[in-house]
């Protein structure tokens, strides 16, 4: 079909489907750049997140198209907006290994401080098998930093360094 009737006068480019998704965000998530850029200019809002929090920046440094990050901020994309479990949109580059996603976003402002949430899983300690030996294992509080440093990305990791990140920050298990 023709991408000049997608942004028709008649079109809701804000349309969601059951998980919250929009053209916007389909676009980010295929690093689509020129559509991404046809729906913005019509007005597509950048801030639709799905039913789970992702939002379309979120989505967009996933797949590790800087035009398309940047497209977005320059539309007023929220580039500290929390989702599924407190993760940032930097922290969505950096665990991807899209470093020039992170050069993009913390040429921007994006909090490098920031640290995911925080939650504990109720697990089973050795000996196994008696209800008084589980613990609650805390998990998360993490760092842009800290994804680096797990996944090995070096080139990301000396970005958020250079910006003054914190390698005495630990996570909620104290790592």
């Amino acid at each position: 079909f023709a991408i000049g009737r997608l942004v028709g006068e008649h079109t809701n480019l804000n349309a969601r489907e059951q998980d919250g998704a929009t053209a916007l965000a389909w676009a980010a998530m295929r690093s689509n750049s020129a559509i991404a850029e046809l729906l913005l200019k019509a007005g597509a809002d950048p801030n639709l997140a799905l039913l789970l929090g992702e939002t379309p920046l979120m989505a967009a440094s996933r797949a590790g198209n800087p035009d398309v990050v940047a497209q977005l901020l320059d539309k007023g994309a929220n580039m500290n907006a929390r989702g599924p479990r407190g993760q940032t949109a930097l922290m969505w580059a950096v665990a991807e290994r899209h470093s020039e996603v992170v050069k993009v976003l913390l040429a921007r402002g994006a909090d490098f401080r920031a640290k995911s949430d925080v939650w504990s899983d109720m697990m089973a300690v050795p000996p196994h098998g008696k209800p008084e030996y589980n613990r609650l294992i805390p998990h998360g509080g993490e760092t842009a930093l800290m994804f680096a440093a797990r996944v090995g990305d070096l080139a990301s990791a000396k970005l958020l360094l250079a910006a003054g990140g914190n390698v005495n920050d630990a996570d909620a298990w104290g790592v």
